[in-house]
């Protein structure tokens, strides 16, 4: 995909500004918020994942966790491709608690019965962005599946952060 002036201006943009929020310590909802309201102006040509982000806001996934049934939601879920947003991937803490998640979405989407091959999860910061894929389940009934069954493996990642050097 190739951006015209005005959509690399509008992502310069977004980028500036979602860095600075990051390093001032914006909250999640705040962080994720701002990368919403940016995106009809970097995309708007609005592709049909662009809808599908917009309204598929706290999706929610059943997930297993220690023999109970739980209800957790979902960030944004665009088709079979689950994201979620921390507010800075930076902080070990905020990465380490948002792959879990992810690992619970992951989890939750094969225990609704849909096909691991298709299954991706995101983890993003709106600045960095790290994709999942299921690298393998463990041999669990469906009924009985929970994140830690879910192996996941880093299939890419994308860092927008101004670097210096």
């Amino acid at each position: 995909m190739t951006l015209d002036d005005s959509q690399t201006a509008a992502a310069q943009e977004f980028i500036l500004s979602a860095v600075r929020l990051i390093q001032t310590g914006a909250k999640e909802e705040v962080v994720r918020t701002h990368f919403a309201s940016h995106l009809r102006s970097m995309f708007p040509d609005a592709p049909n994942w662009l809808e599908e982000h917009i309204q598929g806001g706290e999706a929610t996934v059943q997930i297993g966790q220690n023999g109970l049934t739980r209800t957790r939601f979902i960030d944004n879920l665009v088709g079979l491709t689950t994201i979620e947003y921390e507010p800075n991937l930076t902080t070990p803490s905020s990465f380490q608690g948002g792959l879990e998640q992810v690992q619970e979405h992951c989890a939750g989407l094969l225990r609704r019965g849909e096909d691991r091959e298709l299954i991706i999860g995101i983890l993003s910061d709106t600045i960095r962005w790290y994709a999942y894929a299921i690298e393998e389940v463990d041999d669990v009934p469906l009924a009985g599946l929970e994140a830690r069954h879910v192996h996941l493996r880093q299939i890419d990642d994308v860092d927008e952060a101004p670097h210096s050097g």
